[in-house]
C-alpha cells in the first residue's frame, strides 16, 4: 500500500537557517512523533525506533534513515523500517525558497509504502494516521526551526537574570 502526501509551509526563518536545521539528522529525527533511541551513524545516516499504533497493530519499528539528496535549496530523506510483522519505507523531500526576508517557503512531499501485517488495516485508517503523523512532523519541523532561529528581544535581555543575594539560613 502506498500513500502520497504533499503540502507547503511557511517558516519564520531565513532559508540558510532552515536548510542548516534540515541537514542535521538529529534535529530532524527529534521532530518525528513517538521516536526514541536515535543513533547517528554519520552526518547523513542514522537509526531510531518509532512507536506505531494503527488499529490493533501496535509496536516498534526499527528504522534506518538517511539524507539521500541534498542541494542548496532541496533535501530528501528516506527511512526504511521493520517491525510488528510489517515493513515501511518513507520518503520526505523539501524544496525551500525565500518567500520574503526572514521567511522561508517549504514545499514538501512524502510517500509511505507499507506492507505486511500493518497493510491489513483499512486503507482509510492508515491514510488518516499517516496524514496525522506527517502533519505532526511538519509542524514540529516548523516549530523547532523557528525556535532555533528566535533572537531574544530587547525585553528578554541577554537571557541571564540578575543574581539575587542569598539570605543566610
Amino acid at each position: 500500500m502506498q500513500i502520497d502526501l504533499d503540502g507547503n509551509i511557511e517558516i519564520s526563518a531565513e532559508p540558510t537557517a532552515t536548510m542548516n536545521f534540515l541537514s542535521n539528522t538529529r534535529e530532524v529525527a527529534s521532530c518525528i512523533p513517538d521516536s526514541e533511541g536515535f543513533a547517528e551513524i554519520d552526518s547523513k545516516n542514522f537509526n531510531l525506533k518509532v512507536k506505531v499504533g494503527i488499529g490493533m497493530v501496535r509496536g516498534l519499528f526499527d528504522m534506518k534513515g538517511a539524507i539521500v539528496d541534498q542541494q542548496s535549496n532541496h533535501i530528501a530523506y528516506e527511512l526504511d523500517g521493520r517491525g510488528i510483522g510489517s515493513t515501511a519505507k518513507i520518503k520526505l523531500a523539501l524544496d525551500i525558497s525565500e518567500k520574503s526576508p526572514g521567511t522561508t517557503s517549504a514545499i514538501w512531499s512524502s510517500t509511505f509504502e507499507l506492507s505486511g501485517l500493518i497493510s491489513g488495516v483499512g486503507a482509510g485508517i492508515i491514510r488518516k494516521v499517516s496524514d496525522s503523523k506527517i502533519e505532526q512532523i511538519i509542524i514540529n519541523l516548523k516549530s523547532n526551526i523557528e525556535g532555533a532561529n528566535k533572537q531574544p528581544s530587547a525585553a528578554e535581555g541577554s537571557g541571564t537574570a540578575p543574581q539575587q543575594p542569598q539570605s543566610p539560613t
